[in-house]
């Protein structure tokens, strides 16, 4: 079932996992102050349930535009992808599923996309299509530039499954959603 736009909300270990374990040593009172008041994130205060999608895009920009102020926005936006992935793998939640997902390897993990990406929000919907057995074709509602968020949070999530050499790409998109190619060294 498709949740709104207005109605999606990503967790709370999400947001932990990226600011609050990832970038813990890399954030500044600045990028605080701007995070509470052009996102509504305060991480001076107990984490809230849950955050809107548009919370959590504008935190996702502000960490974007202070830590990667010379990367093309969209390698920015991976580049936080992949450590909101390695900073949830930090929380209690994600330590059970990073142990899980190197158990059961990179071919059964791409099967379990859309319960793992619904664990950090409540929206997420995927389909696969498999090219090959290390190469998938990952239909997704994710918009706008978010889209480049997940990439890196799918890149960095097959890593730790054990995939090699991944290469992850957005193929097409539009304000549905968009598809990412998948593929690593089998």
């Amino acid at each position: 079932m498709s949740v709104p736009l207005a109605d999606r909300l990503v967790f709370s270990h999400t947001v932990d996992g990226l600011f609050l374990r990832a970038l813990k040593t890399r954030l500044t009172e600045r990028i605080k102050d701007r995070l509470v008041k052009e996102a509504g994130v305060d991480l001076r205060a107990p984490l809230k349930p849950g955050y809107s999608l548009k919370q959590w895009d504008a935190a996702v920009g502000i960490a974007a535009e202070e830590l990667h102020p010379n990367e093309d926005p969209n390698v920015a936006f991976e580049l936080l992808g992949a450590a909101v992935t390695q900073g949830y793998f930090d929380t209690m939640i994600g330590s059970a599923m990073a142990a899980m997902l190197r158990l059961i390897g990179p071919s059964r993990a791409i099967r379990r996309i859309e319960r793992s990406l619904r664990s950090g929000n409540n929206y997420s919907q995927t389909s696969l299509t498999e090219l090959s057995p290390a190469h998938f074709e990952i239909p997704t509602n994710e918009t706008g530039r978010l889209r480049e968020n997940l990439r890196g949070v799918i890149r960095r999530g097959m890593e730790i499954s054990g995939a090699k050499n991944v290469r992850c790409k957005v193929l097409r998109f539009d304000d549905a959603g968009c598809v990412y190619d998948i593929e690593w060294d089998p």
